[in-house]
């Protein structure tokens, strides 16, 4: 859905009947969002949960993950769904009108935000950073130690990428989801692109667990399995 836009709507949409259908499709959306997010986070926590588990496959985690990811695709064209639905019950004015005035809020708040965002970049680095250093500690006299801390490297880069590609969802950043005739499939692309990208890193992440499982001695494996929750909580 367009963001900040709920009473803007209300106040652009010039009869009654077409302004509750338009909260109609809000509250089915904040509904489904509020749903697939609590569903979310139980997988999360459970693939954080057994991963510690030097048993656990590769395949059973991917399993959950994939699992997420299908429900993640169905909200994906769930909430796509509800924003045409919301472009048809709009004239051109009226949504070009809500348009304007969405991205002058976002413009508003550009500058908090573009801080906000520097600030979670540079969270996300300093807790890999923090994670790495502590991996390191618990296998400094491991042989394999570069190459183990090579793989942290990659899911360092990978976490940025998909930072830079997630903000290509904001809706002052992207034409497509201004654009009132942008259909389901080009709609759908856009968080394609952020889905993939977010794949890349778990994948990464994956690589490196693996990495660590081959190489790491068990007492090793015990204490940099804890820290690695705080990667697959995330």
């Amino acid at each position: 859905m367009v963001p900040h836009i709920e009473k803007i709507v209300k106040a652009e949409a010039a009869d009654p009947v077409r302004r509750k259908a338009a909260d109609k499709c809000f509250k089915e959306a904040k509904k489904e969002i509020k749903h697939y997010n609590k569903q979310s986070g139980k997988i999360r926590k459970e693939i954080s949960k057994i991963q510690s588990d030097r048993l656990v496959t590769r395949q059973e985690l991917e399993n959950l993950y994939i699992k997420n990811t299908t429900r993640r695709t169905s909200l994906h064209e769930f909430v796509v769904d509800k924003r045409i639905e919301l472009s048809h019950l709009l004239t051109q004015e009226e949504w070009d009108t809500v348009v304007a005035k969405a991205i002058i809020k976002l413009e508003d708040k550009r500058a908090k935000r573009i801080r906000k965002d520097e600030k979670s970049q540079k969270k996300a680095k300093d807790d890999l950073d923090h994670i790495q250093e502590k991996i390191a500690q618990r296998i400094e006299k491991n042989p394999s130690k570069d190459l183990l801390m090579e793989s942290f490297e990659m899911l360092e880069k990978r976490t940025v990428v998909l930072m830079n590609v997630a903000d290509s969802l904001r809706f002052d950043n992207n034409p497509v989801l201004q654009d009132q005739s942008s259909n389901r499939e080009t709609l759908l692309e856009v968080y394609k692109q952020v889905d993939q990208a977010r794949d890349k890193t778990f994948e990464t992440l994956l690589d490196a667990r693996d990495m660590i499982i081959e190489n790491a001695t068990e007492k090793e494996w015990k204490a940099i399995s804890k820290t690695l929750e705080e990667l697959f909580g995330g």
